[in-house]
């Protein structure tokens, strides 16, 4: 079952805030995302869906970044 960063069993913001914390500077990125209709798809799951889950991620570093 597909869903959005903000759907899933884990607190994304804890995550950030730990991959912070240990000094993590790599790539954080969506993997597959729901599919939702009219949405043009590509191996992802949908162009809109997977634009959706990339700026909730950017959202959540902007915020541990804004914390320190």
């Amino acid at each position: 079952h597909e869903a959005y960063p903000d759907e899933g069993d884990m607190n994304m913001l804890a995550v950030m805030r730990v991959l912070k914390d240990v000094g993590y500077d790599r790539i954080v990125m969506p993997d597959h995302v729901p599919m939702i209709p009219g949405d043009p798809g590509n191996y992802m799951g949908g162009k809109v869906s997977f634009a959706f889950a990339l700026g909730y991620v950017r959202a959540l570093m902007q915020t541990v970044e804004a914390e320190a």
